[in-house]
């Protein structure tokens, strides 16, 4: 069966940065489509990374969506397995490495959902802002 599509990060999902300049980190691209056993990991490591926010774990809530990003999958999972890293990112004061995904991921922006794509520009503009501080 199927999983349940992952809700979208909302603003709570975005804190203020400690510090408004960092070096971009590299995310890996997209991988082919895992098996079940790595849906269901990824699955987990989102679910794990939503507990690390929640308790101001930004770090390790940053790791555990690159990592579930890293498993691939179907494009709606994987983009807000990213866009979740990144906004842990920009959480963490890194926001030229938040502002690199943004844009990297708008120029898919094609092959995304709208409500995602406009969640996109939103944290966009937020990490524009922040860096002109």
């Amino acid at each position: 069966p199927a999983l349940p599509a992952l809700p979208v990060p909302s603003d709570p999902e975005v804190g203020v940065p400690v510090s408004a300049h960092s070096a971009p980190r590299a995310v890996p691209p997209p991988l082919t489509a895992p098996p079940p056993s790595d849906l269901r990991r990824q699955e987990q490591l989102m679910i794990r990374g939503r507990e690390c926010n929640r308790a101001g774990d930004f770090a390790g809530a940053q790791r555990s969506f690159q990592e579930a990003y890293q498993l691939g999958g179907p494009d709606e999972q994987m983009a807000i397995a990213r866009l979740s890293a990144a906004n842990m990112a920009l959480k963490q004061g890194e926001v030229g490495a938040a502002l690199a995904e943004y844009d990297a991921m708008l120029r898919a922006a094609a092959t995304l959902p709208a409500q995602l794509v406009e969640t996109l520009r939103r944290k966009k503009g937020e990490a524009l802002g922040l860096s002109q501080r």
